[in-house]
């Protein structure tokens, strides 16, 4: 993850069609921008991004209205994007069948 992430343009479209890009900057911070899927407006806010110390990646971003505070191990799909593990999974867990419940992270370098 650590060579992965830093400086990585990050993409994630949610089940509406809003789509989450941000950059991962080198020094662990990023602005997020969202807009589309039915948003009245576009949002963007401050936060921050790392790699824990057993490989999940963290995100904290400062929504205004919800803060967003994750970290999860990332699962690697077959067309090259990143599908955060939930947290309730094992070894026997596999990304969803249906394609409508991925949100997977595009990402770019």
């Amino acid at each position: 993850m650590m060579a992965l992430m830093p400086g990585a343009t990050i993409l994630r479209e949610n089940t509406a069609g809003a789509l989450r890009q941000w950059v991962d900057v080198p020094d662990g911070t990023l602005t997020v921008y969202w807009a589309g899927g039915g948003l009245l407006q576009s949002q963007s806010a401050s936060g921050k991004w790392s790699v824990s110390d057993d490989g999940r990646f963290c995100l904290q971003i400062d929504w205004k209205d919800k803060p967003e505070n994750w970290c999860r191990f990332l699962e690697r799909t077959p067309k090259g994007a990143y599908q955060p593990v939930p947290d309730t999974a094992d070894e026997n867990w596999t990304p969803p069948k249906d394609q409508t419940d991925w949100r997977p992270l595009t990402i770019r370098h």
